[in-house]
């Protein structure tokens, strides 16, 4: 019985995620940026995780995707590369100065599509939204180690 009456609110995800994904499409176009480019830009304004591989755990984006998006934003002198001082096997992706006008526009954009997608719902609805998130989330992950 809940798997029938779950399966329309996973396609609901899948929406909001395709809607989320034009959003973003229509942000590059804008900027005229490529979706990779933003979505990386994205990422790095929202964590202070600063790793090509934390963009790939995080987003689940594959490291050809990343990687492409870090060499454009790279010629453009959007961001910078720093070898990490403890582990030389990882770098952080530093934003530089020359990118503040467009992180400011794609600020700027986030916050109407957040805005918009959620309006009409009460700070405890989210609240349980993100109990309710957290705990799927959290058994898929005791499922993934027993695997």
């Amino acid at each position: 019985l809940l798997m029938k009456n779950i399966n329309k609110e996973f396609f609901y995800f899948k929406k909001i995620k395709d809607s989320c994904d034009d959003e973003i499409e229509s942000i590059a176009k804008n900027l005229k940026l490529t979706k990779p480019e933003v979505d990386i830009l994205i990422f790095l304004i929202n964590n202070k995780e600063n790793r090509g591989c934390d963009i790939c755990d995080f987003r689940g984006f594959s490291k050809s995707y990343v990687s492409k998006a870090v060499n454009k934003l790279l010629k453009r002198g959007y961001i910078t590369i720093k070898q990490d001082e403890k582990d030389k096997r990882y770098q952080h992706i530093i934003i530089n100065a020359k990118a503040k006008k467009t992180i400011k526009i794609i600020n700027n954009n986030q916050k109407e599509i957040i805005n918009r997608m959620f309006k009409g719902i009460s700070e405890e609805e989210l609240n349980n939204f993100k109990l309710v998130i957290n705990k799927i989330s959290q058994n898929l992950e005791r499922k993934w180690k027993h695997v």
